[in-house]
């Protein structure tokens, strides 16, 4: 049976930008086959933002929080990350 699909292609500063890591470097994306968990995948990133690691350390599991704004007629402004809150630029 025939179906719909494609093999979708992004640049990694459009999928920083859309979890809002703007100047983040993406090293990995994959699905945990261990655990099998086919509604999601796993980005392993870099940035300010984000928790200080070792190098060999395994990186802290984090769900981003998005606030979204909205126009009076009801459409969509703005995305903006909260969670994990933003560091003050100095």
């Amino acid at each position: 049976m025939k179906t719909h699909g494609a093999r979708i292609e992004i640049t990694n500063e459009f999928l920083l930008g859309i979890l809002d890591f703007k100047g983040g470097a993406i090293h990995n994306v994959y699905q945990d086959q261990e655990y099998f968990k086919p509604d999601r995948f796993y980005i392993i990133l870099e940035h300010p933002d984000l928790p200080e690691i070792e190098p060999g350390m395994m990186a802290t599991t984090i769900v981003p929080t998005m606030q979204s704004t909205y126009g009076e007629d009801g459409s969509l402004i703005g995305i903006e990350r909260i969670n994990p809150p933003k560091k003050e630029e100095l």
